[in-house]
């Protein structure tokens, strides 16, 4: 917000401004200058940003590095998950229940009393 305040006194000369007054019969010469004039002039001002494309760019490039990151680590437990799941189904039902009745099994060695 800016606010700003002038008092002008001013005296123009019309020769600067590029006029020529031209002589009319019956009426003295007129003056050269037009002044002395004064004036006040108050303006206050306020810029106010509506769209900005830096801001907007970087909340977007936020959002995308936020979503790469959840897709990695997405893709991290995948590398893990599938091929654990992947070989434990390849065994047959049949083998991983006769391993798991030697791993309860008192004569496994695991057991202690």
């Amino acid at each position: 917000m800016s606010f700003e305040v002038k008092d002008v006194v001013a005296d123009n000369s019309l020769k600067e401004f590029g006029l020529k007054l031209p002589r009319v019969p019956g009426i003295p010469g007129l003056s050269v200058t037009t002044g002395p004039f004064g004036f006040q002039d108050a303006r206050v001002s306020l810029n106010q940003s509506i769209y900005n494309a830096t801001i907007r760019d970087s909340y977007k490039a936020e959002n995308h590095a936020a979503e790469a990151s959840t897709l990695s680590v997405k893709d991290a437990q995948d590398v893990v998950v599938y091929p654990v799941g992947r070989h434990f189904s390849s065994l047959p039902r049949r083998r991983r229940g006769l391993k798991r009745l030697r791993l309860n099994s008192p004569l496994h060695g695991n057991w202690t009393d």
